[in-house]
């Protein structure tokens, strides 16, 4: 098996996250070749934001708790987040171009999913391990504003970033190939 099929094949969501220190050329280097995903036009449409220090977590936190406006307090909205994302040594949030055109916006999104994949591809290679979640507070406007993200953007996800564990996650069951291939 070559060695990009073994990547693609044993590639898992990585929830389980180390406070280890992962190197900013490590995280550049990945975004970089992440960035050679496929695009439509001329327009490379995704946005990457990193969070790694405590006063931009802080801010992250802050930006949660704004946006639920269900009088959750900073601390409880600390401690929500701590286990899926603060412990993360890098935080990526990913956001997509809109320019209010149906196809623009749809090719806009595919090609900043190809990004994400490709992100995660390229982490695993490197022994970093990520999940792609999509929890509702990245969806909420009131977010988007406290973190200054651009009505122009649309967030994709939040991506934490962790050495990859002793103990790699187990392979999910995937559908049999007859089940989703099909003759037209």
């Amino acid at each position: 098996m070559s060695e990009l099929k073994q990547v693609i094949v044993e590639r898992r969501s990585v929830k389980q996250i180390s406070g280890r220190k992962i190197d900013r050329s490590l995280v550049e280097e990945i975004v970089e070749l992440a960035a050679f995903a496929p695009f439509h036009s001329k327009v490379e449409p995704w946005q990457i934001y990193v969070i790694q220090d405590a006063k931009q977590k802080e801010k992250l936190v802050r930006a949660v708790t704004f946006s639920r406006n269900d009088g959750t307090t900073f601390e409880q909205v600390e401690e929500m987040l701590e286990r899926k994302f603060l412990t993360a040594p890098v935080i990526l949030i990913v956001t997509s171009a809109l320019f209010q055109d149906s196809k623009k916006d749809f090719e806009s999104v595919a090609a900043t999913s190809a990004f994400i994949q490709n992100l995660q591809l390229a982490a695993w290679e490197s022994g970093i391990g990520t999940i792609w979640r999509t929890p509702k507070f990245l969806f909420q406007q009131a977010f988007c504003e406290a973190l200054q993200i651009g009505e122009e953007e649309m967030v994709m996800g939040i991506l934490p970033l962790t050495f990859l564990p002793d103990d790699k996650p187990d392979v999910k069951t995937r559908r049999k190939l007859s089940e989703y291939l099909h003759e037209l």
